[in-house]
């Protein structure tokens, strides 16, 4: 059923409730039951759901043979490419890239996640690969990303990686080499490039805040250069939102040298003849 066939049905069920008057309780209140004091008015978006969960019941039952299970798992064997089956029911996939199945398997799809954290299933190892990373909230997939980062890097190289806050990890390598080589090269999960944050590396992102139009690139380079610092990355200007008017910040990747690991507070920059001004310097941690 589309959406606002949905909402047409509500409203027509609500405004007779009021008798098209002032709507008086909350919808929610209205469709609790009446032991809760409300009136059991029936919900359309449950039925739904229940009719929905209904097919997703026929669909993981192994004595229930029908055509439109294996045309299912054909459309669903298209998101991201992962030939997925009934993984889907225990992958949480986002909206955009269940646009590629008919809709009567999204709205299948849908009525599922809409049950959130009160199902659970018994998963295995085997289950865990055959997932796209990060589309799991409930399972650990960091044993993927090691694979993904070994084959940048190197077999071995990892030391340890600790699942942190949401889907961020924290990945330990053995050489300082490896570490530079994964943070200028990125590497790829399931063909979507992801660069990390070093956490003890060299590099930094360097800006310059307010600075004027006129003060060059060159002059900025020659400054870091003259700390040290080696730039690993051309300087950018910043735009305002939408346009291509600069809005007079500047910024740029740089590595430190072994005897230096930080710039100062601001620098002083030429504006004219006999003229200089000190621009706000800031480092990333």
């Amino acid at each position: 059923m589309p959406e606002w066939a949905y909402v047409e049905i509500k409203r027509l069920c609500v405004n007779f409730i009021w008798d098209n008057r002032s709507h008086l309780v909350k919808y929610s209140s209205i469709v609790d039951e009446k032991c809760k004091g409300g009136l059991q008015l029936s919900d359309i978006k449950c039925k739904m759901y229940a009719f929905r969960l209904k097919y997703i019941g026929r669909l993981i039952d192994d004595q229930y043979h029908v055509l439109w299970k294996d045309i299912f798992k054909y459309f669903v064997s298209k998101i991201y490419g992962m030939q997925l089956g009934l993984e889907i029911l225990y992958t949480t996939i986002p909206n955009c890239e269940l646009k590629c199945i008919p809709m009567v398997y999204q709205e299948m799809c849908q009525a599922l996640y809409s049950l959130g954290c009160k199902i659970d299933f018994q998963l295995t190892v085997e289950n865990i690969y055959d997932q796209p990373l990060f589309c799991n909230p409930k399972i650990v997939l960091y044993d993927k990303t090691i694979i993904c980062v070994e084959a940048e890097v190197g077999e071995g190289v990892v030391e340890a990686c600790v699942p942190k806050s949401g889907n961020v990890y924290e990945i330990t390598l053995k050489e300082l080499e490896a570490v530079d080589l994964l943070c200028d090269t990125m590497f790829k999960v399931n063909n979507v490039k992801f660069k990390p944050n070093p956490v003890f590396s060299k590099q930094k992102t360097v800006s310059f805040l307010n600075v004027s139009y006129y003060v060059t690139d060159e002059e900025i380079t020659k400054k870091l250069e003259d700390f040290g610092a080696e730039l690993i990355s051309p300087i950018k200007r910043r735009m305002h939102p939408g346009t291509t008017i600069a809005d007079g910040t500047r910024y740029v990747l740089i590595r430190f040298s072994e005897f230096r690991q930080s710039l100062p507070y601001s620098m002083k920059f030429s504006t004219g003849v006999n003229s200089h001004e000190y621009i706000r310097v800031l480092h990333d941690n």
